[in-house]
């Protein structure tokens, strides 16, 4: 019993004194990478598009989705396709992960990894529906925007978003007839989904 109690007065004591400098340092450096996540699943989980749209890196995210063309695209064409993806993020994918965080029990966060103004943090977002627990594994990828830290892409199963796009829905389309067929293609999804 005694031994028990010195254990838990140990482990007490360990938790009221003060993290070293270089853990503190650790922690919050860890919580700059997490915050822009965690910003922009509230966002979306509490409807606040206009929101989560500013916590994205839309104009970076138009360059990856055309990454095989950029050179291509003419300025108007890509402030066209910025606004556009926008708007189909807010009408299509939004909705789709508001059905998602709309049950979320807990995050966890693994360390991120930090290369130029490129960041990449590993969630796992933890749900208990109906007794079961699911666990959807999250790779987020940030890109740094002034002071800020914005959402660039996501990985899940290893397959990154934008890349799935592109491949899937972007690029052909362009090699069919351009830009131009390309943002045709997103008005009328737009369109679409009023």
């Amino acid at each position: 019993m005694k031994t028990k109690l010195a254990v838990f007065i140990a482990l007490f004591a360990f938790a009221l004194h003060p993290l070293p400098a270089e853990a503190k340092g650790k922690k919050q450096k860890t919580t700059e990478y997490q915050k822009p996540v965690k910003m922009l699943i509230g966002a979306i989980r509490y409807k606040k598009d206009a929101m989560a749209l500013k916590l994205l890196a839309l104009d970076a995210m138009t360059q990856e989705l055309n990454a095989g063309h950029w050179a291509k695209v003419k300025a108007d064409e890509k402030k066209k396709f910025a606004k556009n993806l926008g708007i189909l993020l807010q009408k299509l994918s939004f909705p789709k992960a508001r059905e998602l965080f709309q049950h979320i029990d807990a995050i966890l966060y693994d360390e991120p990894t930090v290369k130029g103004d490129r960041a990449t943090i590993k969630s796992t977002i933890v749900v208990y529906r109906a007794y079961k627990k699911t666990e959807l594994v999250i790779t987020w990828t940030l890109l740094k925007k002034g002071k800020k830290w914005l959402v660039l892409d996501t990985k899940t199963v290893g397959e990154s978003t934008t890349a799935g796009i592109r491949e899937d829905q972007v690029d052909p389309l362009f090699k069919e007839g351009g830009m131009k067929l390309v943002l045709q293609k997103m008005d009328e999804k737009i369109k679409e989904t009023k």
